[in-house]
């Protein structure tokens, strides 16, 4: 019985008992080497040099339009050679509803879609492959499965892409304004993930801003309205498209207003008076988000400009001077590329903490600074660790990159002591902004949160600073940060 599962090989027996005639030919023996032989007498055939292309595994790589391919074979017992063809064509997604429907497309188009090829995972990629024995192959059929596994990653790789919401559909239709020819194809491919009604409210707003005067550029996922004020440009609003048939987002310039310095504080007042009763936003700790929901139409994204030129007059370049700056010897040195101004709150930040917390500040930025994270101080009191992740699919807005706050460190306030403010939820819920890197996030969390002083209290986290947590603990994070970073920005 031994090898034969539920009968499996009684009935394999049977019908090879059953068979007609003289036993099943045999095909010619092949040896590996040959076939490789084929496989590059193919290659050649395309004018290709077979030696440029091979990788140290012994694969051969071709493409073919947007689809790659490697060819080559492999042990697949100790007895069996399989000529392999092989493309990957997209990382699997990690929601389970775009999987089930994905892996019923799949199925479908295995049956009677491929040429021949089919569909296959392994791990978390998609590919499209072909595998047979090499027994009695010939230099025919070698070439047919390369082409079809090619001609099926070219002609599926960016429609699954697409269907799985990653690719924007075709260009959209694009404002009556001038642009250079890059910056058409930019904004053409942005507007093309919002729906029809944030589209045409997008394009009014753009054409409003730009009949003002006022320069309208395309940037990595959305496009800035920004306003010129000597010889700087300053954003004020920023337009984010979302996938089509969800609403798009305005984001305006808020409590950053303050900073830009060249628009009166009574200007600012007015604009955020003006533009908080005519609209719903909600807020973040620089920026006010506006849905482009149906109520919100052309006339009022007219009104909405209107109001943006309004505080842009009001900018004088005269008000935006170099602030002076005196170093303070007595306290830490960083060197993280911030501004006069933003020293001076960061020296202030130093200021209210004790020495042992100052030093443990000053090496997580320039930790953070040097490993290429962004270190920001917009107060005194509170000094900003950010990171930017890489473009990946967050929910209903398509393929985002975000900019967070992955840890704050704080100064003592009121009755609370230094502290190291935390992005917690990383992964999961409203604001997992690296939901695409899980298993790094879960490393990071797991090597934070036995530091001392380490609470949790879902959405927030922070380590209150003791005096038990020590520069060996400081390293421990900075450490688990880097890590995390280099996780969610391959290369970045």
């Amino acid at each position: 019985m031994s090898g034969r599962v539920n009968g499996a090989g009684d009935r394999i027996h049977d019908l090879q008992a059953a068979r007609r005639g003289s036993p099943r030919p045999q095909r010619p023996s092949i040896t590996p080497t040959e076939v490789l032989g084929m496989i590059d007498r193919v290659i050649a055939s395309y004018g290709l040099d077979p030696r440029k292309i091979t990788d140290p595994q012994g694969w051969r790589r071709l493409s073919l339009g947007s689809a790659e391919c490697r060819a080559g074979v492999i042990r697949w017992s100790p007895t069996e050679r399989y000529l392999v063809v092989f493309s990957p064509l997209l990382r699997l997604p990690t929601k389970s509803r775009q999987l089930g429907r994905l892996y019923r497309l799949l199925l479908e188009l295995n049956h009677e879609a491929t040429q021949g090829a089919r569909f296959s995972i392994r791990g978390e990629v998609l590919f499209a492959s072909i595998t047979r024995p090499i027994r009695g192959l010939d230099e025919v059929e070698v070439e047919d499965a390369i082409l079809s596994v090619l001609t099926i990653a070219d002609q599926y790789d960016e429609r699954l892409e697409e269907f799985l919401g990653r690719l924007p559909p075709a260009m959209a239709q694009l404002p009556d304004i001038k642009l250079r020819p890059k910056q058409a194809l930019a904004i053409g491919a942005r507007l093309a993930y919002a729906n029809p009604h944030a589209q045409l409210v997008f394009r009014t707003m753009m054409e409003e801003w730009h009949r003002k005067g006022h320069p309208v550029d395309p940037t990595e996922n959305g496009i800035s309205l920004r306003a010129k004020v000597g010889e700087k440009n300053y954003g004020l609003g920023y337009l984010a498209p979302a996938l089509a048939r969800h609403p798009g987002t305005i984001i305006l310039a808020w409590r950053a207003l303050q900073r830009y310095q060249v628009f009166p504080p009574e200007a600012i007042e007015a604009f955020q008076t003006a533009v908080s009763a005519s609209t719903s936003l909600t807020y973040t700790e620089t920026n006010a988000h506006l849905a482009v929901t149906e109520e919100f139409g052309k006339e009022a994204a007219k009104a909405l400009v209107r109001e943006l030129d309004r505080l842009a007059q009001t900018g004088d370049p005269a008000r935006d001077v170099e602030v002076a700056f005196a170093l303070d010897s007595d306290l830490p040195q960083v060197n993280v590329g911030l501004t006069n101004e933003s020293l001076l709150r960061l020296q202030e930040t130093f200021r209210r903490c004790e020495p042992p917390i100052r030093e443990i500040f000053a090496r997580l930025m320039q930790g953070w600074a040097d490993a290429g994270g962004t270190v920001e101080c917009r107060r005194p009191g509170r000094v900003y660790l950010k990171l930017r992740t890489a473009e990946h699919e967050f929910g209903k807005f398509g393929i985002v990159s975000h900019f967070f706050n992955l840890a704050a460190l704080a100064a003592p306030r009121a009755r609370r002591g230094p502290a190291i403010d935390l992005h917690w939820n990383l992964a999961q819920g409203d604001y997992a902004y690296l939901n695409y890197v899980p298993e790094a996030v879960e490393a990071y969390l797991k090597r934070v949160s036995p530091l001392p002083g380490f609470w949790v209290e879902s959405p927030s986290a922070a380590i209150e600073l003791s005096p038990e947590f020590s520069m060996k603990y400081a390293e421990e994070l900075l450490e688990a940060m880097v890590g995390l970073k280099e996780a969610a920005i391959p290369g970045g």
